[in-house]
């Protein structure tokens, strides 16, 4: 079980940490680039996640949200899609060219 960090002033720690997972395959977005796609695709994964509809994490998640063991394997899923994403170099469309019109 984990330790209290002496920063954190809350009590009831015991009782705070029943609701959190802690594993040892860490999933982690971290470059500039994972972070972008990451908050990039939020609100999509965590509608797909959650399978519910709405326009911001709030209204997907609400507060004191559980994850079932299929929710936590299906986010970590999204988080690896996320991360190879990231990797793949960045495609800019080419602009279309557009004939100069004589006035």
């Amino acid at each position: 079980m984990g330790k209290q960090h002496p920063l954190d002033h809350h009590d009831q720690f015991e009782r705070r940490i029943e609701n959190y997972i802690v594993g040892r395959s860490a999933i982690a977005l971290v470059t500039p680039v994972e972070v972008a796609e990451g908050r990039r695709r939020t609100l999509e994964i965590l509608r797909d996640v959650f399978r519910k509809k709405g326009n911001s994490i709030r209204e997907v998640m609400g507060r004191c949200r559980n994850l079932s063991e299929q929710q936590i394997l299906k986010l970590r899923t999204f988080l690896e899609e996320v991360k190879k994403s990231a990797l793949q170099p960045q495609t800019v469309e080419p602009r279309r060219r557009t004939k100069a019109v004589a006035r």
